[in-house]
């Protein structure tokens, strides 16, 4: 909506939107092509909250600068995959996960 702050809606997209495309990403493979997508989806989402659209050939970089968005949905995607990785990596050696991650199992 056009009453809507431009803050807002950044807030919103940062607390609502980013969350749902990226549930449970920590345990995702992503390949290259799926990495375009999100990057697609996410500057879609942000052309949107200014009201540009491709056909006026604002560069993606321009467009993070104006909202403010410097990190990109794969660079939040790979802090919670580390994160994730070192919450595993802490647990105990007994641990399902620590055996299924180090792929000790007995028969």
């Amino acid at each position: 909506q056009r009453d809507v702050s431009k803050n807002l809606k950044v807030r919103l997209f940062h607390a609502l939107t980013l969350p749902i495309a990226t549930y449970t990403c920590e345990t995702w493979t992503l390949k290259k092509s799926d990495e375009l997508l999100l990057l697609s989806f996410e500057m879609r989402c942000l052309r949107a909250i200014l009201r540009i659209t491709l056909r006026d050939r604002i560069p993606n970089a321009e467009i993070r600068s104006r909202l403010g968005a410097e990190r990109t949905i794969i660079d939040r995607i790979r802090t919670r995959r580390l994160r994730w990785f070192g919450h595993m990596m802490g647990r105990q050696a007994n641990s399902l996960v620590y055996k299924a991650y180090h792929q000790e199992f007995q028969n």
